[in-house]
């Protein structure tokens, strides 16, 4: 309906018509009374772009793979442990516009949309916290290092400026 040739979507919603998507538990409330004839996306095989999802989200990932299906030249983008929006880290590190800058590209690329998050990941709060919290019980010394990086960063920020 737009025309549009490339789409970046952060960890978006496929549907949520609960006939289509009935695992879907996060929306019902705004589920009801939806048209699942107006909110339908005819599939395309020419679109092209980015779905940036945290692969630890499972909704999240379950609703990009429906997406893909319909949409394959549409590429995956993982950003682990970037929390529901996926853009957690980098947000927080400032660097969100990259998202922007791919999306109005003649081409979107997928690997420099995965570097940022690489990127930023380093000095994200977000992403440690959720890495320790994911890892204390199985991997207790992962979640030390995590907790020990968050320290340094809190350190960091906590220090005065220079001069």
């Amino acid at each position: 309906v737009l025309g549009a040739r490339q789409v970046i979507a952060i960890s978006p919603q496929w549907s949520i018509d609960q006939d289509l998507v009935p695992w879907e538990w996060r929306y019902r409330r705004e589920a009801q009374g939806f048209d699942p004839v107006l909110g339908a996306m005819p599939s395309s095989d020419t679109i092209t772009g980015a779905i940036v999802v945290d692969p630890f989200v499972r909704l999240d990932l379950r609703q990009a793979r429906l997406i893909q299906a319909d949409f394959p030249k549409v590429g995956l983008v993982r950003y682990p442990l970037g929390g529901h929006p996926a853009t957690g880290a980098v947000s927080e590190a400032r660097t969100g516009w990259i998202i922007q800058r791919e999306a109005r590209a003649e081409a979107c690329s997928t690997k420099a949309l995965a570097n940022a998050h690489r990127k930023a990941r380093r000095g994200a709060m977000v992403y440690w916290r959720a890495l320790a919290k994911r890892t204390a019980r199985r991997r207790p010394w992962i979640a030390a290092k995590a907790l020990g990086r968050m320290a340094q960063l809190h350190a960091t920020a906590s220090e005065p400026p220079e001069g």
